[in-house]
């Protein structure tokens, strides 16, 4: 069936659960419909474009029985997966450094452009990178405290235009990270790579983590995934390359999409799958939010002034 808008769909008593999968600056819309709904929800990412609306999205999900699902898909990507599996279980000690690299082609065009202009994506930084800051949070297992960055244009959008307006996003950043139990984090972004490369690496007390990703468009070659451990004389030290079955990795992000689906279906029938949750998504968003602040000024920005 089709609808003619979401509070429809909402008020149809059809259906058990939401995918909301809107343009990110209309997902606090249609969040403060779909909120008061005992429906599950799943949100993709970023929660919202500004930090006022993931505030209010939080407080409109305090004490709310039914599921509110923060769509973070990377963490389900094979070699991040197997990371996060290999952090949790301390197999390179406490985590002191995390850097992750992500060379890319430009942004792939969405419904009017949409995700080229600042006012509809709260920057670049916000619209495609929240989610390293989710896995970078994650390994860090603290609060941000310090968040520095340079951003900038290089002229991939250049041509881009929309009602007269040239696109204004940045294409290429550096973003360093403290983090108040003494982790320190970088990420590093850029659109002008004609090949897909990205890189996270973990380094902990006892050893070293590297889940990397490569894929050749121009040679249409499949992507190729490993994850590598590195303990030195704590251990064996191990490089494996990993992926789900080539039907499900056809499903977007090397297989993340089809199984975050099916862990927020697990969830829905009492299987107890683990998820994002907002608060992790606000976090997410306030690193990248911080970093966009500090490429416009120049200047560190402390997380709890800027709170």
């Amino acid at each position: 069936k089709t609808y003619r808008d979401h509070r429809e769909l909402l008020e149809s008593k059809e259906i058990d659960a939401v995918i909301i999968a809107t343009p990110n600056f209309t997902h606090v819309d249609v969040l403060k419909d779909a909120l008061q709904t005992e429906l599950a929800i799943f949100i993709e990412k970023p929660l919202c474009t500004t930090i006022d609306d993931c505030q209010k999205v939080i407080e409109w999900s305090q004490n709310r029985k039914s599921l509110v699902w923060m769509g973070l898909e990377y963490r389900y990507m094979p070699p991040v997966a197997g990371l996060i599996n290999i952090v949790k279980s301390g197999g390179v000690g406490k985590i002191h450094q995390v850097s992750i690299r992500e060379h890319r082609e430009p942004f792939y065009s969405k419904v009017d452009n949409w995700n080229r202009f600042t006012e509809k994506t709260g920057g670049t930084l916000v619209e495609k990178c929240c989610h390293y800051f989710d896995l970078i949070n994650l390994f860090a297992g603290a609060r941000p405290a310090r968040v520095y960055a340079s951003a900038g244009q290089s002229g991939v959008f250049d041509a881009l235009t929309r009602d007269g307006r040239k696109s204004d996003i940045d294409d290429n950043a550096f973003v360093v990270i403290d983090y108040d139990n003494g982790c320190r984090a970088n990420f590093t972004l850029n659109m002008c790579s004609p090949d897909f490369t990205e890189e996270l690496c973990v380094v902990g007390t006892k050893g070293r983590l590297i889940a990397s990703e490569r894929f050749d468009m121009h040679h249409a070659q499949e992507a190729k995934t490993s994850l590598s451990l590195e303990l030195g004389e704590h251990g064996a030290s191990r490089e494996v390359a990993l992926g789900y079955a080539s039907v499900i990795e056809k499903s977007g992000h090397h297989g993340a999409t089809y199984f975050e689906h099916a862990a927020f279906l697990d969830r829905l029938e009492g299987l107890g799958s683990n998820a994002a949750t907002p608060e992790q998504g606000l976090w997410s968003m306030l690193v990248a939010s911080a970093a966009q602040e500090s490429s416009k000024t120049g200047d560190a920005v402390d997380l709890t002034g800027f709170i």
